[in-house]
């Protein structure tokens, strides 16, 4: 399984890309806990970099792909195309 800091890595990659990263992995559920792990253990070393980060499963392969995604985000949807005229 990936070391600490390739798991920080990964959440600032996510944190300084436009949306957010996939992550292709064997093991979802382990990952997806591991980040949550490296989350806390930042938050109570008193950063809060990773706040706005989701982790979860992939909706098209979710034994094979994790998101991590910046919240509040609406992956480049353009307002004028929700209908708002």
């Amino acid at each position: 399984m990936a070391q600490e800091a390739d798991l920080k890595l990964l959440l600032y990659e996510a944190l300084n890309s436009e949306f957010g990263i996939e992550v292709q992995t064997s093991n979802c559920a382990a990952l997806r806990q591991k980040l949550y792990q490296v989350r806390a253990k930042e938050q109570k070393a008193g950063n809060d970099d990773f706040n706005g980060l989701a982790i979860h499963l992939s909706p098209e392969d979710p034994e094979g792909k994790l998101w991590i995604e910046k919240q509040g985000k609406d992956h480049g949807k353009d307002k004028s195309e929700e209908g708002d005229t």
